[in-house]
């Protein structure tokens, strides 16, 4: 090539690079031609119009605590003209809240729900005796979006969470009434993870907080899961054999969490018994030479026992609580009505320790019955809430006009009753 064909030819060149360059910035007009703040507004408006344009709303898996060391949670969440309704699994299930919410400026694109909500807020209040409440953020920094998620992060404390648009036509209570039929049936707290016909392990999904523990080889998970209306999501996938599972769909018939060839399944020793197996007549053994004899049936609350303590020929009323995690039922203390009128005030239910000497306070303590079915009969344990004492007993303090508890001339309790020694309880056919 000579002199004045390459000089046409880097001419030539030139004129493109620089036609190349005028388009690029053309393209982008839009946006590098708006001034910084100007472009955040742009994205606070658009993203706005994104959240307001989901007719039948988003569901949102929000998860508390510091690092995910907490639970998570499903929200429903639909906004509309600056107010936000909810609905989630974070106290009842069926209640509604609407509230102010904004997307703001701040350091970057941010959605506030700037009103209080009685469904969102409480994950983020404090509690009495805990300044830090469930560690919930109610500000969540916007990271990127699609048409279908939005990206979120804590403001406070920094966990990642997703909005998904909810598929037209999703009914809320439908929803909701799927979320709590999956809760229900996942009541026991221990799983054997299987995958096709080999059992990896056995790990724990606690309802109670709401998170997964498993260890499957060499790797151990520890993370908060959601709930959803056919099953639920983990935080981050269960990578085994280098496949990801991390959405599992409930199945009631065999109680079980599938996603392709992973099974979670429920774990049922034989010390669990369902609640309808506790319903009927039972003799109490103590280290009274008596017949004592307790009749169960269901109570009005969920998850609770009426009691009909049959002593010395006089009925008295308790109520037990009945654990469906494990299976087992647990006798607190508690108030109870005196039927003979003889004490004015009532009765106390105290927790005790025969051994020891020892009454403890009436919030403090319980006994646990659990089955044990190679003696086909209901042993009873220390519930292990104190500390360096062991509850074996019951006392029945009487209460009198004063509201003090009836003494003796010696200054000691006058019981109504007592369950010293308390052992086990078989049923009575």
């Amino acid at each position: 090539m000579d002199k004045q064909m390459k000089k046409v030819y880097l001419l030539f060149m030139a004129i493109m690079l620089t036609l190349s360059l005028q388009s690029c910035l053309h393209d982008d007009k839009t946006t590098f031609d708006l001034p910084a703040a100007d472009r955040i507004e742009k994205k606070v408006a658009d993203y706005k119009a994104l959240l307001e344009s989901a007719d039948d709303g988003w569901v949102m898996q929000y998860y508390t605590g510091k690092n995910y060391s907490y639970g998570g949670y499903t929200l429903l969440l639909k906004f509309k003209n600056g107010n936000v309704t909810a609905m989630g699994d974070v106290k009842d299930i069926e209640a509604q809240a609407t509230s102010g919410y904004d997307v703001v400026k701040d350091l970057g694109p941010t959605l506030s729900f700037n009103g209080y909500n009685a469904v969102i807020h409480p994950l983020a209040e404090t509690w009495l005796g805990s300044p830090d409440g469930a560690q919930g953020d109610y500000e969540f920094s916007i990271l990127r979006a699609t048409n279908d998620s939005i990206f979120l992060k804590g403001r406070k404390w920094h966990n990642e969470m997703l909005l998904t648009r909810l598929p037209k036509g999703t009914n809320w209570e439908e929803y909701m009434l799927g979320l709590a039929t999956v809760m229900q049936g996942m009541n026991v707290e221990t799983y054997d993870f299987v995958l096709g016909n080999d059992t990896l392990a056995q790990g724990t999904l606690t309802q109670e907080v709401r998170r997964l523990n498993v260890t499957i080889g060499d790797s151990t998970w520890s993370m908060p899961y959601c709930t959803t209306n056919t099953g639920i999501v983990l935080r981050q996938p269960l990578v085994i054999k280098n496949k990801k599972y991390q959405h599992f769909t409930w199945n009631e018939e065999d109680h079980s969490l599938t996603q392709d060839d992973l099974k979670i399944i429920q774990f049922l020793p034989k010390s669990h018994k369902d609640i309808d197996f506790w319903i009927g007549e039972w003799q109490l053994k103590t280290s009274l030479r008596k017949r004592i004899r307790l009749t169960l049936e269901r109570g009005t609350v969920a998850n609770t026992l009426k009691g009909t303590l049959n002593l010395n020929n006089v009925n008295y009323e308790i109520l037990l609580t009945y654990d469906p995690a494990t299976g087992h039922l647990e006798l607190p203390g508690q108030p109870v009505t005196d039927p003979t009128y003889k004490y004015p005030a009532g009765i106390l239910l105290i927790p005790a320790s025969a051994k020891e000497g020892k009454l403890f306070g009436e919030g403090t303590g319980s006994l646990f019955f659990t089955w044990d079915d190679d003696m086909e009969r209901a042993k009873a344990e220390d519930s292990g809430q104190i500390t360096g004492h062991t509850v074996d007993s019951f006392f029945g303090v009487a209460y009198g006009e004063d509201l003090q508890p009836v003494t003796d001339a010696q200054g000691n309790y006058v019981y109504a009753f007592t369950l010293p020694n308390i052992q086990y309880m078989t049923k009575i056919n």
